[in-house]
């Protein structure tokens, strides 16, 4: 409920517009009848008014791009708070806090400069009567009335202490090296970051998702995983939180793959000529130093030294399930006709299906050749793709001789390991499967193809 505080500075900020008609009727909610508030009389040119953003942050936050304030974005709407500034006043941003903290009240910051600005509200009503006094002075030029200043206070309680306030987790997101991992990421390294990771306890009350959002950030970059509570289901999640696990999770998965992300290889043919040629640009400089990587005289495996340290095995193991969320959705293909069992199922088990019924024959055939690359990524995929050959022959697909079988299975990993994206990774080995010299034939459209090797790597 509004309550008669809230009533009467809304009625002063309303008449300070000059509005000689009564004040609209507003929701009950503080926060939607201030925000109303604000929408309705946004038409003075001594108003205040909401920002909007009207793009999506992660392309020019993850490239870098000046051009936009990306990162404050980003870190505002993971941290629910809501913008406004006053028309004749841009440079300070004021921060509506979504949530109210435990006495009810809805907090109110400010942000000049890059930083925590000193002007801040306990609650809506004060910010309201000082807004009014501000329309008022900017209309007439005079000084701002001493007794509005008067409503604002210093907010330094418990509650700012923790991811319970709006304003800490912003400051903290902006602090978080999150756009640094990415330029980073690119040039072979890992920002330095806090190994610690505060707890996180799921309890879905208050503002818990902005708590999350944090804890999800620090605990990607210190330790290069996402850590979403299995109980949690994506509907219930807010937009601004889905976007960052999707975000996080693209990461992820490009890490122990040695792969560029998904959000910045889906900028290379933007639209946009500045995220084009940055995405282009980023590309570049990770492929220079994916190669530079490489032992000498080897071809390498793609992955960079920093990461060998710290990052998990078991989740190159993991890889295979991980591409096949990328690759295919919850509608299983299904491995063919006679290719064996369908997609859908968990991927320890298609892998070993895999190897069980795809492992190359064993009828007198050429060394094959050296296997230049060794990771348990690799391992994976050439088994998945030994059995997605097996199944193509089987089904009368594939014409290939025994004795090429190997080298094909050979160029196949290779075409796999250069792919420079996990959405890149099919496109890449249907291609050097259609094309191959080592195949007499293929009997299959592409589409085939690609739904053979598909239904080896899905994983549900």
């Amino acid at each position: 409920m509004t309550g008669p505080r809230f009533a009467e500075s809304a009625r002063a900020y309303w008449a300070a517009l000059g509005r000689k008609d009564d004040l609209p009727e507003l929701p009950e909610e503080p926060l939607d009848a201030f925000i109303e508030l604000l929408d309705v009389g946004r038409d003075d040119d001594h108003a205040f008014e909401l920002l909007e953003f009207s793009v999506h942050p992660y392309p020019g936050l993850v490239l870098g791009d000046p051009r936009r304030p990306y990162a404050m974005q980003w870190a505002l709407e993971l941290a629910e708070l809501e913008p406004f500034v006053h028309k004749q006043d841009r440079g300070l941003t004021l921060l509506a806090d979504a949530h109210a903290d435990g006495q009810g009240r809805h907090r109110v910051y400010s942000f000049e400069d890059g930083i925590r600005g000193l002007l801040e509200f306990a609650d809506l009503p004060d910010a309201l009567a000082w807004m009014a006094a501000k329309v008022v002075a900017s209309r007439s030029g005079a000084a701002l009335d001493d007794a509005a200043g008067a409503r604002a206070t210093t907010l330094d309680d418990g509650w700012e202490d923790a991811a319970t306030s709006g304003m800490h987790v912003m400051e903290s997101l902006l602090d978080a090296p999150f756009v640094e991992a990415y330029d980073a990421f690119s040039r072979g390294e890992w920002p330095a970051v806090d190994p610690t990771v505060p707890s996180f306890r799921l309890k879905r009350q208050g503002p818990w998702q902005r708590g999350l959002a944090l804890y999800l950030v620090r605990r990607f970059l210190a330790q290069r995983i996402v850590d979403v509570p299995r109980s949690l289901k994506p509907a219930e999640l807010g937009k601004p939180l889905r976007a960052l696990v999707e975000t996080l999770n693209a990461f992820a998965e490009a890490i122990p793959a040695g792969m560029v992300p998904e959000p910045i290889d889906s900028l290379v043919d933007a639209d946009d000529p500045e995220l084009r040629r940055r995405a282009r640009t980023w590309v570049d400089r990770f492929e220079a130093n994916r190669v530079a990587s490489k032992p000498s005289g080897a071809a390498g495996d793609g992955d960079f030294e920093d990461f060998d340290d710290d990052h998990d095995p078991a989740a190159d193991d993991a890889l295979a399930a991980v591409l096949a969320k990328v690759l295919g959705g919850k509608g299983g293909a299904k491995a063919g006709a006679a290719g064996g069992k369908p997609a859908g199922r968990g991927a320890a088990a298609a892998l070993a299906g895999a190897a069980a019924k795809g492992a190359v024959r064993a009828e007198p055939a050429p060394e094959p050749p050296e296997e230049v690359r060794d990771t348990p990524f690799l391992r994976s995929l050439r088994t998945a793709l030994a059995g997605a050959l097996d199944a193509m022959v089987k089904a009368e697909l594939l014409d290939v001789a025994d004795a090429k079988r190997p080298l094909l299975l050979e160029e196949l990993v290779e075409a796999g390991a250069n792919a420079r994206s996990a959405a890149h990774l099919l496109k890449s080995l249907t291609e050097t499967l259609v094309e191959s010299e080592h195949v007499e034939e293929v009997y299959a459209t592409d589409e085939q193809v690609e739904r053979f090797i598909r239904g080896r790597l899905e994983a549900r």
